[in-house]
């Protein structure tokens, strides 16, 4: 299940999962902001192995900054927490550009979330790879 806007939950409908990358279109970039190693490198392999290109794993919020005004993306998955830092102003940065972003977190509360961010999908950790491919394939329709 995917958390939406307003607390809701979407199932995985099939549509979504057929909306996925495929090969006889250029491979679509994705920013991962993740400071974990081990999700990381999940993250990076369940990317590439449904077709897409990423950008990082990124684990620091300063570097995070400036791939988020710097590289080219069709869109990112924002870890919250990084070492003690939010990553709000990523997210404000890749929203600014209409790059459209999933929130990757183990927070389930959503009033931490600033009020500008909290229409934007979010996969509570721990996810597996359906939730997530899903999550993207709704907030980036290819």
């Amino acid at each position: 299940m995917i958390l939406a806007p307003r607390g809701e939950t979407v199932p995985l409908p099939e549509l979504v999962l057929r909306n996925l990358p495929c090969m006889d279109r250029p491979r679509r970039r994705i920013l991962v902001v993740e400071d974990e190693l081990f999700i990381a490198m999940l993250l990076e392999e369940v990317l590439q192995e449904a077709g897409y290109d990423t950008i990082g794993p990124i684990p620091r919020l300063d570097l995070a900054m400036v791939a988020a005004r710097t590289e080219r993306m069709d869109a990112a998955l924002l870890d919250i927490n990084l070492r003690g830092e939010l990553v709000f102003p990523v997210a404000r940065m890749v929203m600014a550009r209409h790059i459209p972003f999933v929130f990757c977190s183990g927070y389930t509360n959503l009033s931490m979330i600033p009020v500008e961010f909290r229409g934007a999908p979010q996969v509570a950790k721990p996810y597996d790879t359906h939730t997530l491919l899903a999550a993207l394939a709704l907030a980036a329709p290819a």
